[in-house]
């Protein structure tokens, strides 16, 4: 039989600082595991920030995903994301990141290689 375990928490000072969080993961009976953490804070000056990763690792592939926030106090506002993505069959790994800025909008790069570190083509959706 699988596993799985979660933690979540939230902190606030009353003067306009909190802070959240949250934690969990499973493995299957197989030996296949996932696991997730996120986390946010927010100041008293309006400016906030958060983060999140996830993995997953199973028999035939596995994906790294992380991302950021940030928000300043003036209402700036950023935001990055890149995966990583492993088919094991084929030792094809896809690599790809997205940003956005606020007022200037979104933009996305991604590439894959071989075992071997060479450039292919990527197949299939992403």
């Amino acid at each position: 039989m699988g596993a799985a375990g979660r933690q979540m928490g939230a902190a606030a000072d009353g003067n306009g600082n909190a802070a959240a969080g949250y934690r969990g993961g499973f493995t299957t009976q197989g030996g296949a595991q996932a696991q997730r953490r996120t986390r946010f804070k927010r100041n008293s000056d309006g400016s906030a920030s958060g983060e999140s990763h996830a993995s997953a690792n199973g028999d035939k592939a596995s994906v790294q995903r992380d991302a950021t926030y940030n928000r300043d106090a003036e209402g700036s506002a950023s935001a990055q994301r890149t995966t990583t993505a492993t088919n094991k069959e084929s030792g094809v790994t896809y690599t790809g990141s997205s940003t956005w800025e606020k007022g200037s909008g979104a933009s996305r790069q991604g590439s894959c290689t071989d075992a071997s570190g060479n450039t292919v083509a990527c197949g299939g959706s992403r």
